[in-house]
């Protein structure tokens, strides 16, 4: 059987490939981006394919492989220098890889064995932006998880473990003692409180104020000193949490104790479909 290969196809979509790889590279490993370099890199890449294509019996055996690994370091090496160069050739490898698999099985679902120019295009830019949303969704997960810390939250001599988000942008103060405030789910704290205390907030969140006058909240005060915060969020968004003080919160990661921490209660609703139940501030704040 008789092989045709097209190279200026082969080399216009090695180029563009090479491009869109090293950029996507760049963002994932918080690169900034020399587009000349970038360009140049992709360009040399291309020219060595075409070269190594011609020439299979160079890729055969140990010496294949060392020229395979020193072309694609080299390459790298010149779109982003020598710092982090390890790092960002196996993201750029595992980006290529996912991208040419992606293009693979599109070709072998739809049966398409020859392709146009114009084909080739579709088929890399289908499979890059498909790879993009993988990558965008991993590294979202792994932004998550970074930030996400077990909590032991102790109270009235109960404890509840839960999960919490560390946002640094929780710059939320607690006006009587100047503490920043943990933003916490009313389903959590809920389970840490006496059914009188539980009350109080239930009262609360169907009213929107306290009854200072009610004998229940003055008994509880002193333990719990309910109070009322005010927050603004994005937006311009502004309003009222009811905040209380907990005997002890303890963030696992970081071995660190919290006593009498204030808390603002919030609606569950706030953390529907979320991996976690608290807004914790950022800790070298």
């Amino acid at each position: 059987m008789r092989i045709t290969f097209y190279w200026d196809v082969l080399f216009l979509v090695n180029f563009l490939s090479g491009i869109v790889v090293f950029i996507i590279t760049s963002y994932f490993c918080s690169i900034k981006a020399n587009v000349l370099r970038i360009c140049l890199a992709a360009m040399l890449e291309s020219i060595l394919f075409l070269f190594l294509l011609g020439s299979p019996s160079v890729l055969t055996g140990l010496s294949g492989v060392l020229c395979l690994l020193g072309t694609t370091f080299g390459v790298t090496i010149i779109a982003y220098g020598v710092e982090k160069c390890v790092y960002c050739w196996f993201c750029s490898t595992t980006i290529m890889f996912l991208i040419g698999s992606i293009m693979n099985y599109a070709k072998m679902i739809t049966n398409q064995t020859v392709l146009s120019i114009c084909g080739w295009l579709v088929l890399f830019i289908g499979s890059t932006v498909s790879c993009l949303f993988l990558l965008l969704y991993i590294k979202k997960s792994k932004c998550n998880r970074k930030h996400m810390v077990s909590c032991i939250v102790e109270n009235n001599g109960k404890i509840e473990k839960t999960v919490a988000y560390v946002d640094t942008g929780n710059l939320l103060k607690d006006p009587l003692t100047g503490r920043f405030v943990v933003i916490i789910s009313k389903e959590i704290i809920a389970k840490c409180l006496e059914e009188a205390a539980l009350k109080i907030v239930d009262a609360y969140e169907k009213n929107g104020y306290l009854n200072y006058e009610s004998t229940l909240f003055y008994d509880l005060q002193k333990k719990y000193g309910f109070h009322e915060i005010t927050y603004q969020s994005v937006g311009n968004f502004s309003g009222k949490l009811l905040c209380i003080y907990i005997e002890k919160i303890e963030v696992m990661e970081e071995q660190s104790v919290f006593e009498r921490q204030p808390v603002a209660v919030v609606d569950p609703k706030l953390f529907e479909n979320k991996a976690y139940q608290a807004l914790l501030f950022d800790f070298e704040a």
